[in-house]
């Protein structure tokens, strides 16, 4: 995984950045108030703006975090791989 920090008290052009990010294929920015702590899910203290290219090359990264269906299960046992 990649991660890059800028801290920066003020950005007053965010789209330079975003294009770095997107060259350096990385997720994105977050945007943050100072004095606003951290919280689980939506919040308008915190905004989050992906790169094109990386939603485009993870749009199916979903799919590896979701449990396999009972179908491909069942299928899975009934024809198990011979070593």
């Amino acid at each position: 995984m990649q991660m890059c920090t800028v801290r920066s008290t003020a950005l007053p052009e965010g789209e330079p950045l975003l294009e770095w990010c997107e060259r350096y294929q990385l997720e994105g920015i977050v945007w943050k108030r100072r004095n606003s702590g951290y919280a689980s899910g939506t919040s308008r203290n915190w905004v989050k703006v992906k790169c094109y290219g990386w939603s485009v090359a993870n749009q199916h990264r979903h799919k590896l975090f979701k449990a396999p269906d009972k179908t491909e299960q069942s299928h899975a046992s009934a024809n198990p791989k011979e070593s």
